[in-house]
């Protein structure tokens, strides 16, 4: 679950103060901050307060989880991943030849999705020491990976053996990460 910032103002009138206390409920390891006598505009009417709570949220180093958790949902994750993986090798391997590259996008944005989630979801853990190294490896290596599934669909024919030795490459070395992580987990 990703540490999620709620702000609101008491009296806004758009959108009832009663939708954010239950979005609060809603979405685990989030956070409501409420701003006296501002509406729906409370962004503007105070400003520096917002913009206060808002860097000392991106700041404030993640909660640490037991390495029981981490390990629980890292495998959930990556099994989410593999899965995609899959799909999206066999479906990319159904394209004819003069497939579009709204057609790959499609098939490529719930690998991409899996990816990036399993990355956000790693850096939420407040790991330390080697483990934090371990994971910045597999984060790192799994945003490379990122970027090649979502350059498929932009790819021209005569890019492909390029694109394809790159991926290899880049796949390899998430494995070799996410192999690492697995271990000291």
């Amino acid at each position: 679950m990703i540490p999620t910032l709620i702000a609101d103002g008491t009296v806004d009138r758009l959108d009832p103060l009663s939708n954010s206390r239950t979005l609060t409920k809603l979405i685990p390891r989030s956070r409501l901050v409420l701003y006296p006598d501002a509406g729906h505009a409370f962004l503007f009417q105070d400003a520096t307060p917002v913009a206060f709570a808002i860097d000392a949220f991106l700041t404030e180093p993640p909660k640490a989880v037991s390495a029981t958790v981490m390990r629980t949902r890292f495998l959930a994750s990556e099994a989410r991943v593999i899965t995609a993986a899959k799909t999206w090798d066999a479906q990319l391997k159904a394209l004819h030849s003069v497939a579009t590259s709204a057609q790959v996008a499609t098939i490529t944005r719930p690998y991409a999705t899996a990816l990036t989630q399993l990355e956000q979801q790693l850096l939420s853990f407040g790991a330390t020491g080697r483990l934090r190294a371990d994971i910045t490896r597999v984060v790192t290596a799994e945003e490379n990976l990122t970027d090649d599934v979502l350059a498929l669909s932009v790819t021209t024919r005569p890019n492909l053996p390029t694109w394809e030795a790159t991926s290899k490459t880049d796949a390899t070395t998430a494995q070799t990460a996410t192999a690492a992580l697995r271990r000291a987990l």
